[in-house]
């Protein structure tokens, strides 16, 4: 099969997955498409692997150009990870889970984001997070399970804000 062929196959194969990855990157649908084109450009400019960690570090740094280009930081790198989890209610508010959850992956840093994106999101192990982010497997584990323990301590502090908030409001 001739070079063309299979990347061809590649992109063909995997390309909503590498759109859904730069959309959860920068939120912006229009911009992923953009990103994403680019990205398969440098792909096949490079002559490199058709190895999806090889095109998810090109997708990344393709995502990081964009934003040195445009002096922008990333408002968030993790964005609509789907909870259909139980929901907090309160006779005023009701807090949904996945607002909380957004809210409290957002504040995580960087590379923890990243993590929990592709592990969760997008169901793969520590060993291939760890090929896609430059790290040991163990690291990721790590920021998985620092990640974890944050969100689980930010969704506490979340919750118990705005039960306040239901309370104050009762009060008044």
């Amino acid at each position: 099969m001739s070079r063309r062929a299979e990347f061809e196959e590649f992109v063909e194969e995997n390309l909503p997955r590498f759109y859904r990855y730069e959309q959860k990157l920068c939120g912006d649908p229009h911009l992923a498409w953009d990103l994403v084109q680019e990205a398969c450009l440098k792909l096949w400019l490079s002559n490199g692997p058709l190895a999806m960690p090889y095109m998810y570090r090109i997708l990344r740094n393709v995502f990081y150009d964009y934003l040195r280009k445009k002096d922008r930081r990333p408002e968030k790198l993790v964005e609509d990870l789907v909870c259909e989890g139980p929901r907090f209610y309160s006779e005023d508010d009701t807090l949904d889970i996945d607002d909380a959850l957004h809210e409290a992956i957002d504040k995580l840093p960087e590379q923890m984001q990243m993590a929990i994106y592709l592990s969760y999101d997008e169901g793969r192990k520590p060993a291939e997070v760890a090929k896609i982010m430059g790290l040991r497997a163990d690291q990721v584990s790590r920021y998985l399970n620092r990640a974890r323990t944050k969100l689980r301590r930010e969704l506490s502090v979340i919750y118990a804000e705005r039960q306040n908030n239901v309370e104050h409001r009762a009060s008044e």
